[in-house]
């Protein structure tokens, strides 16, 4: 806390308590709040970057279960008339499909 700031509040305290010899122990009180607050502010912006961090990550799996989810739904609507070698190599096909998202 800036020592103006606290001779300012020091100023607006009732005359008995600025000459009653414990206004050391108020300047004191003052300036560990003070420095709690700064950390405290300090605390809050490091939770700020990781929530943030984490609604990337979120967001990014949240696209890739839908990418995944829709090439499992392919897979399962394939033409039931398709030959084992044929859906094997479409399902291979879907599941690449599926997979090269997540390089973003």
């Amino acid at each position: 806390m800036r020592e103006d700031k606290l001779q300012e509040i020091i100023e607006l305290l009732p005359y008995s308590i600025r000459y009653s010899g414990e206004i050391e122990e108020l300047l004191d009180y003052a300036k560990e709040q003070a420095e709690r607050v700064q950390e405290l502010e300090e605390t809050v912006e490091d939770y700020k970057a990781v929530n943030k961090e984490l609604h990337q990550r979120g967001r990014k799996l949240r696209k890739q279960n839908k990418r995944y989810r829709e090439a499992l739904e392919k897979l399962v609507n394939a033409p039931q008339e398709m030959s084992r070698g044929r859906y094997a190599d479409y399902a291979d096909r879907i599941a690449r499909e599926a997979l090269e998202g997540d390089d973003d």
